[in-house]
């Protein structure tokens, strides 16, 4: 619970902000939705910290969560400079069926240093849980996800908050679907795709995400039938090279293409 006024739709002057219990929690000002001068109070009306012109060592909490710490450590200049941070989403985490049914477990840990989000941190996302580090705010070396936590999902780098170098990918079983190259976030190089039979699907040269240059790949698609596009690819497309199909391992039909068009 809090009071306060919006400006410009962002907390602006005095403002209050209170535990479940109702005693103060925070007593002060705001300027343009930032804590900026005022103090910290514990449930039993103690006061605990200062805040002057944005600065200063603070505890933030989330109302929405039990009150659970979300940040602990200090201010500069109404910003988050040095300390521990826990967030929390708006919706009940404990629905994802890869957590404990515990409701304080946060959707982010990590730290900040130096105003930015930098070294070890877990999040959990869209029911997968990730780990790795930052660097001056951007996701940077080796990073895992998982669908829980002892079933693999991923595994790769980071630079600079991109994808990068190799990746390998994984469905539920375990089993290798993905093992390429990435380069600013997508994939770009050499890759190799498998299904969830392990057969293997493509192979090839990427391109900016898109399969561009030599590559083969299979189609399971259909029962007894097998369909192979192998040769020169562009934006997704086999531009030239050739069509094969197989119907119990026997050739039933080839056909070849140039510049994108089947050839007659």
């Amino acid at each position: 619970m809090f009071e306060g006024k919006l400006l410009d739709g962002e907390l602006n002057g005095k403002y209050k902000e209170y535990y479940n219990n109702g005693n103060i929690k925070f007593k002060g000002e705001c300027l343009k939705g930032k804590k900026w001068n005022g103090k910290e109070y514990d449930k039993n009306d103690n006061k605990k910290y200062k805040l002057q012109n944005g600065n200063g060592f603070i505890k933030e909490y989330n109302l929405s969560h039990k009150n659970q710490l979300e940040f602990e450590g200090e201010y500069l200049n109404g910003e988050k400079w040095k300390g521990k941070y826990r967030k929390y989403d708006n919706y009940n985490i404990t629905t994802l069926y890869y957590i404990p049914t515990f409701y304080d477990i946060p959707t982010f840990e990590g730290n900040y240093l130096n105003g930015l989000l930098n070294g070890k941190c877990r999040e959990y996302i869209e029911g997968h849980f990730f780990e790795g580090e930052y660097l001056n705010g951007k996701k940077n070396g080796k990073w895992k996800a998982y669908y829980s936590y002892d079933k693999l999902l991923v595994e790769g780098q980071y630079l600079d908050g991109e994808k990068y170098g190799i990746w390998k990918e994984y469905d539920e079983d375990g089993k290798l679907i993905f093992e390429g190259e990435y380069l600013n976030g997508k994939k770009h190089g050499k890759c190799k795709e498998y299904n969830s039979d392990g057969k293997f699907e493509y192979e090839g040269e990427y391109l900016k995400g898109r399969r561009n240059g030599i590559g083969k790949e299979i189609n399971y698609s259909f029962k007894d039938l097998i369909v192979i596009s192998e040769g020169e690819f562009l934006n997704g497309k086999l531009w030239k090279g050739k069509v094969t199909q197989f119907h119990n391992e026997k050739l039933i039909k080839e056909e070849k293409y140039l510049n994108g068009i089947k050839i007659k």
